[in-house]
């Protein structure tokens, strides 16, 4: 197979050619003033927000003002965005260019102003008379924060003062902010010593982490332990920033507490917009099917040639056939054509869109030592246009990374004529549309398997993949869940040793792995990311959106005809509506209920027990 062609190269110097072009430093500097704008605006606005919230009404005048800064304060975020997205974009290409670390540091400081300078606006928004919002939503240009400002009420009661709160805004980069930095340069720079049976290598973390997927067991071991004795060494500093970031977070919802007590999920609930009795439900209908979720595991096992999975198999790759000869990886312009044809199979719109990213590419791919790990898709809100990284090698987990992020360009592209404020969708109901375009990828492929035994790889590797995701979804983060969830109650108390929260770790994984795996995973909470990052439970969301969107999927036969202008009207609400709103207008479904997620875990184990691989 030919490696260049699994390097497709991103255009992203259609927004700025250099950190040093006229347009890049045009808006940066237009930041500034409008910045400097928005500050002479407001003037002593502040102060009369303050009076209004304390029973001295605000004027006409002060309304209109009030509406004029909300407008300037909508471009400062969509310019603020657009540098910032460009710069994370090079700094995705080369983690060590020295001109975008300089420039990410200044748009740290820069993020931290812009929210400062409207703290007041935004605490007055919270706290102020339904009637005055009423009075606002007469403008048609605001009608689009109507949902955002909806959901900040619903935090009413944890407002401080506008002092206060502009106090924790200005200190939070030197605060939880700096704990998840810390994180990040500590897992950037540890090295983990590899010992392979050909001998002892160093490397770093993400190297190591991509030898998991590896076909090889030896292979995956040695990374797993080398990773596990890595953090090992480095444990009272995880565990500090862990019990750091907690610490702030819980003296914060103290402080928060004074007519009403709220907890560590509070919030994470109010970002994902949900509610308690979604989440509850959820996690009880994945829990009931345990034993089923756990045989899941022991069967993939069976195809390791093992009893049970090692915590190093969680993330293998389907073992290769004896004596086979076949060159298992795909090249890229292969792999674009199986996505293009696996969403053209739901409609032509969305093999279109597919067209579309590669003929503008829009999708990064290369294989360069300076780039960074893992995948996503962003997008520049100027230009309204997504861009996918990627570092694309030919497996067919690589094909479906893919999918999955075409899948999220594809949510962004159907929302691009909507105002700013209703595209900006939660993470419960960010995965829809990519888990979406896996399962459309995956049926097509399933499809032209049966058809062609030649494809039996394909079909293997097709099951293997929906076995790994079910486990990893209704497994994984539930234990990633019941983790954090019992850490917090532990933290009110007490810091936590790093022993501590092993032994957290460790209950965790045996509630919800039980004997489907030889050993837990204990270290998992340090050398997992999404524990220490700036935002808490990182986790839930991926469980809800990868359930939600198959039933979403299912809807395929019952809708017929209409099913794409349905599915993109759901789309284009999930920047407006609560998930349980959502959910019953386009669906008529109950999140509440346990009902609905049986059915969608029920589907997920009719998908994935079919024959043995």
């Amino acid at each position: 197979m030919n490696k260049t062609e699994l390097a497709p190269e991103w255009n992203i110097e259609s927004e700025y050619s250099s950190v040093v072009s006229a347009e890049f430093l045009g808006d940066v500097q237009l930041i500034e003033r409008n910045l400097q704008r928005f500050m002479d605006m407001q003037g002593d606005l502040p102060a009369r927000i303050d009076k209004d919230l304390q029973g001295h009404p605000l004027s006409e005048v002060d309304l209109k003002l009030i509406a004029e800064l909300l407008l300037l304060h909508q471009e400062l975020k969509v310019l603020s965005r657009n540098v910032t997205t460009y710069v994370h974009c090079l700094l995705s290409i080369d983690t060590k260019d020295e001109q975008g670390q300089e420039w990410d540091s200044k748009f740290t400081d820069l993020g931290a102003r812009i929210a400062e300078c409207s703290t007041s606006l935004r605490n007055w928004i919270r706290l102020c008379r339904q009637e005055q919002i009423d009075l606002l939503l007469r403008d048609p240009r605001l009608k689009c924060f109507s949902f955002r400002w909806a959901q900040s009420r619903r935090l009413k009661e944890a407002a401080l003062s506008s002092d206060q709160e502009e106090l924790l805004t200005s200190i939070e980069p030197s605060g939880f902010l700096a704990w998840s930095g810390l994180y990040d340069t500590l897992s950037g720079s540890i090295k983990c010593a590899v010992k392979f049976p050909t001998g002892e290598q160093s490397m770093g973390l993400s190297q190591a982490h991509s030898l998991l997927r590896d076909v090889d067991e030896p292979t995956r071991k040695a990374a797993w332990w080398g990773i596990q004795n890595a953090w090992e060494t480095h444990e009272e500093a995880s565990a500090a920033i862990l019990n750091s970031l907690a610490g702030w977070r819980l003296a914060s919802y103290r402080k928060r507490s004074k007519t009403k007590t709220y907890d560590h999920l509070d919030y994470p609930l109010v970002q994902g917009c949900i509610r308690r009795e979604a989440l509850q439900a959820m996690f009880a209908a994945c829990e009931e099917a345990l034993p089923k979720l756990q045989g899941l595991a022991k069967g993939m096992a069976k195809t390791l040639n093992k009893k049970v999975l090692d915590p190093w198999d969680l993330l293998a790759s389907l073992p290769e056939e004896k004596n086979s000869s076949q060159d298992t990886l795909i090249p890229y312009h292969e792999a674009i054509e199986l996505v293009r044809e696996g969403l053209a199979g739901v409609d032509a719109s969305l093999g279109e869109f597919v067209s579309h990213l590669h003929k503008n590419s829009w999708i990064e791919g290369r294989l360069l030592a300076t780039k960074s790990t893992g995948g996503y898709c962003t997008g520049f809100p100027k230009s309204r246009t997504p861009r996918i990284f990627m570092s694309y090698r030919g497996s067919f987990h690589d094909v479906m990374t893919l999918a999955h992020e075409i899948g999220h360009a594809y949510h962004a592209w159907v929302m691009r004529d909507l105002p700013l404020p209703q595209t900006s969708y939660p993470m419960t109901l960010a995965e829809t549309a990519s888990v979406f375009a896996e399962t459309a990828m995956r049926d097509v492929l399933k499809m032209r398997a049966a058809g062609d035994p030649r494809q039996s790889r394909f079909s293997q590797e097709i099951l293997w993949s929906e076995r790994e995701s079910a486990i990893a979804f209704l497994v994984n983060i539930p234990a990633r869940f019941e983790f954090e969830h019992q850490f917090y109650q532990a933290r009110r108390e007490k810091t936590l040793t790093p022993n501590q929260l092993c032994d957290l770790n460790e209950r965790a994984w045996k509630k919800w792995y039980g004997d489907a795996l030889s050993q837990m995973d204990r270290r998992f909470w340090s050398h997992k990311l999404h524990f220490s990052m700036s935002r808490s439970f990182y986790n839930f969301p991926y469980t809800f959106g990868y359930l939600f969107s198959l039933s979403v999927y299912s809807h395929r036969k019952q809708w017929g005809a209409e099913f794409m202008s349905k599915y993109n009207a759901l789309l284009r609400d999930t920047g407006a509506m609560e998930a349980e709103d959502l959910a019953l207008k386009h669906l008529g479904a109950d999140l509440t209920k346990i009902d609905f997620w049986r059915k969608a875990v029920a589907e997920v184990l009719n998908k994935v027990n079919g024959d043995e691989i």
